[in-house]
């Protein structure tokens, strides 16, 4: 049966590691686990034949099913690392691979950072969600990260670490769901740390790229606030014109 075939077939790459046959017999082995949903097993062959044949023909192929193999069997840290494997040796011009892997290497990196929170390892966690976006920033899920960030060093009560992370978001990925609100959120620290100005002109900017009217008004309101109690009276005034 396969367990025979997979037994046999291990075997004989292991006693015959030099035969041209050895890293074809692997990587079909490999490719039955995989099959059979037996993840972890298929990522232990293919950690073999990459270390043993790393210039194989098969070699390509193997990367990317040992990266899909860890990160099917939740062993994230794994999978990023071997996604990371994968990109670095994916030419430029194979644009759609590059593109998958990053986003799955993204997924990765976001799970590793999911589990350290559920641990209650916050700055950690907060850490890992940041090298999405330093690792692979072209990724959907990278401002969605920063933004994971941004909230827990909030929790972490560490204001101007979320202001960054805030500020590097709505900076880094302008067109992002998520950085208008980042601006605001960085605003709204700095006026619970009474910095005013700071505040003012977060609010002011997010205001004027902001659909919802109302909010937008509401913001501009309290900067105008804040530009009066710190007798910044030309940019008072400039904020309060800027309602019509």
């Amino acid at each position: 049966g396969e367990e025979r075939f997979v037994g046999l077939s291990l075997r004989f790459a292991r006693v015959f590691p030099k035969d041209a046959q050895a890293p074809i017999v692997l990587f079909k082995v490999a490719e039955l686990l995989f099959e059979k949903e037996d993840f972890a097993e298929t990522a232990a062959v293919l950690a073999d034949f990459l270390t043993g044949y790393p210039k194989h023909k098969n070699a390509a192929a193997a990367r990317k099913l040992s990266a899909h193999s860890y990160m099917k069997s939740g062993d994230f840290k794994q999978a990023r690392i071997a996604y990371g494997a994968a990109l670095a040796q994916l030419p430029e011009k194979n644009a759609a691979d590059r593109k998958s892997f990053s986003e799955l290497m993204a997924t990765a990196i976001y799970k590793e950072a999911e589990i350290e929170k559920g641990n209650g390892a916050l700055e950690k966690a907060a850490r890992l969600f940041q090298e999405v976006s330093r690792d692979v920033p072209e990724t959907e899920l990278a401002p969605v990260a920063l933004f994971e960030a941004a909230l827990l060093y909030e929790k972490l009560e560490q204001p101007r670490e979320a202001i960054r992370v805030y500020r590097t978001l709505s900076q880094n990925y302008r067109a992002a769901a998520l950085a208008e609100q980042s601006s605001v959120q960085a605003g709204l620290l700095y006026e619970q740390m009474g910095e005013r100005l700071q505040a003012a002109a977060l609010f002011t900017a997010a205001a004027k790229s902001m659909k919802d009217e109302d909010q937008a008004r509401k913001l501009l309101w309290n900067a105008a606030l804040h530009y009066e109690n710190e007798a910044q009276w030309e940019k008072t005034v400039e904020t309060l014109l800027s309602f019509t």
